[in-house]
């Protein structure tokens, strides 16, 4: 990457994913969530002023855990953000909740809570994912399992407002990016712009 300080947003599915819906598991991921590499480096990233937003299309919840709740967009909803199957109430995962052996009940009605991550994308975050994107100088396509259409047209959207883009594996060939290992991008990132 030659010039100044790059502004990044990388978008990903995610470094690790949930998996499991079950309360046990789905609150055991969330405790050990925002752990290793792929983590320390984006952190290092934001706190010098390179990482604009990871932009997550999928469900993994170390990105907050790592960097906050303002660097991240999830774009299909926050897997630390519970939905009551109930009245629709939406409940922040805190301590208290992860502490809770059995499946949380909303404080409101007392049905069912569940994780928020739904099929739709959510038009708001979707806006913001946009925004964050297109007013970037690079965005790195990283960890992506699956291309959705909405990914691969997010990337072709960045490519022609003049982005820099670069993929990992899992992108489409036919998508105008760098292709390159989505770990060594982020360590060489960080040595080149580090303090």
């Amino acid at each position: 990457m030659a010039g100044g300080a790059p502004e990044l947003v990388v978008v990903a599915e995610g470094v690790s994913a949930l998996g499991s819906r079950r309360w046990r598991e789905y609150r055991s991921a969330l405790a050990a969530a925002g752990r290793g590499r792929v983590y320390e480096l984006l952190r290092a990233l934001r706190d010098r002023g390179l990482l604009r937003a990871v932009v997550c299309v999928g469900d993994d919840p170390g990105f907050e855990a790592a960097l906050g709740r303002d660097h991240v967009v999830y774009v299909y909803g926050s897997p630390w953000r519970l939905r009551c199957r109930g009245c629709g109430r939406a409940v922040r995962v805190d301590a208290r909740l992860l502490a809770l052996e059995e499946p949380p009940r909303c404080p409101g009605c007392g049905a069912r809570l569940e994780p928020e991550p739904g099929a739709e994308p959510s038009p708001r975050a979707l806006a913001e994912a946009l925004g964050a994107l297109l007013s970037a100088t690079h965005a790195l396509f990283a960890w992506i399992r699956r291309a959705t259409y909405l990914v691969t047209l997010m990337a072709v959207a960045a490519a022609r407002s003049g982005v820099e883009v670069y993929c990992g594996p899992g992108m489409p060939e036919w998508v105008p990016c760098r292709r390159v290992d989505p770990l060594a991008f982020l360590e060489e990132l960080a040595s080149a712009h580090g303090r």
